[in-house]
């Protein structure tokens, strides 16, 4: 008989042990619970800072190509202007070949009138 009271008290704690688990498992899920959603709050934050770093780092580029342009449109100007500067160069320079021209040509006549004068 105590043998048999003894296995009772034996079975009795197991089922108390069991319950206590049972709760302890019914308190640990609502936490478990929470858990989650912390961690899927973080995940989304993570998201979120990652599409606004990306958005970010999408105007930089957009600034940066405008900038990029910019200093590409001031070089073409550059470009034009240095290219205005050498056709200006040019001409000036046609107008000197052509005074020298007209000089060679008036010296021509001169000599031309000499020999003429000397002849006669």
């Amino acid at each position: 008989q105590q043998q048999q009271i003894q296995q009772q008290k034996v079975q009795q704690q197991q089922i108390q042990q069991q319950q206590i688990q049972q709760q302890q498992i019914q308190q640990q899920h609502p936490f478990q619970q929470q858990q989650q959603l912390q961690q899927q709050q973080q995940l989304q934050q993570q998201q979120q800072l990652h599409q606004i770093h990306h958005l970010q780092q999408l105007k930089q580029q957009h600034f940066l190509q405008q900038q990029q342009q910019q200093i590409q449109q001031i070089q073409q100007q550059k470009l034009q202007q240095l290219q205005q500067l050498q056709q200006i160069q040019q001409l000036q320079l046609q107008q000197k070949q052509h005074e020298i021209q007209i000089q060679i040509q008036i010296q021509q006549q001169q000599q031309q009138q000499q020999q003429q004068q000397q002849q006669q």
